[in-house]
């Protein structure tokens, strides 16, 4: 029960990794090996989700600890495609396609079409990173439809999410926002709360780019509106900075300012966003070059707004310059 509940909190964007804790306990006092093997997987999920990457793999390398025992079943399964997926996050791409292989076999093995579907998903934006960009887009391509098959909402929101972020990087840009559109609305329809937030938060600066101001600016509201109330989120300091620009763009300086020196001071959970920046369909181009510009005169007042946002970020150097 406990487990299904933790389970439950986090697709209602409520998550509590104290429950899951207590659920992993109460399976291993129970010898229930294969029950404490998933607690402790969606325990490292939920934990990489909230934005503490260090209790994520804690987790994750004590569900693998204790699936090693097991023969082929579903939890263990479970755990090595979350595996394939968190070495993918981290940009340990070709460590994430080998482990996201023996998850595949596993799920093909037991007819487990969602973790087959999340592997996919997993192996997919791995490849894209690697230089095996086509039969990346491919495989995340087919995650889709085999998650929407199964009607496994939360895998089918997630690779939709990922083909969109590896289509931008190409230069797809128009596809790329559909998709994180589509996605946001898919995950509203199936009560993926805390993917639909995701999705919102994420498609600021796209609408900003693609001239929805007002889109943007209702989507950046609503975001901060949770965040300013106690829900904090690693996006948002990427969405402080998008309604910045838009507040920049409709003459509100003061306003821009403002959310700039927000996104400079970020949370534990938020500066979990510049690690985010160093996997391959999470970031941008502009994270891997020297940009130089010239601010004109007559925007030396509004430029200061911008230039904010390229400061170093307690004491870090500088991650984007966003103009």
């Amino acid at each position: 029960m406990l487990l299904r509940l933790g389970h439950a909190l986090f697709y209602l964007g409520e998550p509590d990794v104290t429950v899951l804790e207590r659920a992993s306990a109460a399976l291993l006092a129970d010898d229930d090996l294969e029950g404490a093997v998933e607690a402790e997987t969606v325990f490292s999920e939920h934990a990489w989700m909230s934005g503490n990457r260090e209790l994520a793999r804690k987790a994750l390398d004590r569900a693998l600890e204790l699936a090693a025992g097991l023969a082929v079943s579903p939890a263990k399964a479970h755990a090595t495609s979350l595996a394939s997926r968190i070495l993918m996050l981290a940009g340990e791409d070709e460590e994430a396609i080998r482990v996201g292989e023996g998850a595949l076999e596993m799920a093909a093995q037991l007819g487990l079409d969602e973790i087959r579907a999340a592997t996919l998903n997993n192996v997919g934006s791995a490849r894209g990173t690697g230089g095996e960009r086509d039969r990346g887009l491919e495989e995340i391509a087919e995650a889709i439809e085999v998650a929407r098959a199964a009607g496994a909402h939360f895998e089918q929101c997630r690779a939709m999410g990922n083909l969109a972020a590896q289509y931008w990087t190409i230069g797809r840009l128009r596809e790329a926002w559909q998709l994180w559109v589509d996605a946001g609305v898919e995950a509203a329809q199936y009560g993926q709360t805390s993917f639909a937030r995701w999705f919102d938060g994420v498609l600021v600066d796209k609408d900003y780019q693609f001239g929805h101001w007002d889109e943007a600016t209702a989507r950046a509201d609503a975001f901060l509106v949770a965040v300013e109330a106690g829900s904090p989120h690693y996006l948002s300091a990427q969405v402080y900075c998008g309604r910045a620009l838009l507040r920049i763009g409709r003459g509100d300086a003061d306003g821009a300012v403002a959310d700039c020196e927000q996104a400079r001071e970020p949370t534990d959970i938020e500066l979990e966003t510049l690690a985010q920046t160093w996997s391959e369909h999470c970031k941008h181009k502009t994270f891997r070059g020297i940009v130089e510009f010239r601010v004109p005169r007559w925007l030396h007042g509004r430029a200061r707004a911008v230039a904010l946002v390229s400061r170093p970020l307690g004491g870090r150097r500088a991650f984007s310059v966003v103009f």
